[in-house]
């Protein structure tokens, strides 16, 4: 019972104060990056999957995933105070997880937090104060994490 209580704190912090409403600050946020500061991901670049991984049926690239998180999730989780020590603006931020551990489980949808909160299972519903992501995009994430979650 503890653990669950802790889980669910867990992505509680994850949750509190994310948004996915464009504002001015989000012309000054960084875009996420494959390795760190610098390297922009391209949605066409290095992908493989397409349509078949929007429908979660095939492979995605983390280059489609970081395009995702920068559109959506870095705001609340990026840099120095990133919300719940997650930093999702690098590769391995996101494999690198926050306070409580890991976020992702290569190959372990059902086990990665990451999925579980963008779909809102166990706790709130990623991003916090603003509609949930579109299945397509959550479908690319879990396509991503299926494949082993891998960099390139």
């Amino acid at each position: 019972m503890t653990r669950f209580f802790l889980f669910a704190a867990c992505l509680a912090v994850l949750c509190v104060g994310c948004s996915g409403g464009a504002t001015s600050e989000a012309q000054d946020e960084k875009p996420v990056s494959q390795s760190g500061e610098g390297a922009t991901p391209k949605p066409d670049e290095g992908t493989s999957g397409g349509a078949e991984a929007a429908a979660g049926g095939g492979e995605s690239s983390f280059a489609e995933v970081a395009a995702i998180f920068n559109e959506s999730c870095v705001k609340c989780h990026s840099g120095p105070g990133a919300k719940g020590a997650i930093d999702l603006s690098t590769y391995d931020g996101v494999m690198k997880g926050g306070e409580d551990g890991a976020i992702v489980t290569a190959g372990d949808v059902e086990k990665s937090k990451l999925s579980m909160a963008l779909r809102g299972k166990g706790a709130k519903q990623m991003p916090m104060m603003a509609e949930p992501l579109p299945e397509e995009k959550i479908a690319k994430v879990e396509a991503w994490i299926k494949a082993g979650a891998k960099k390139e």
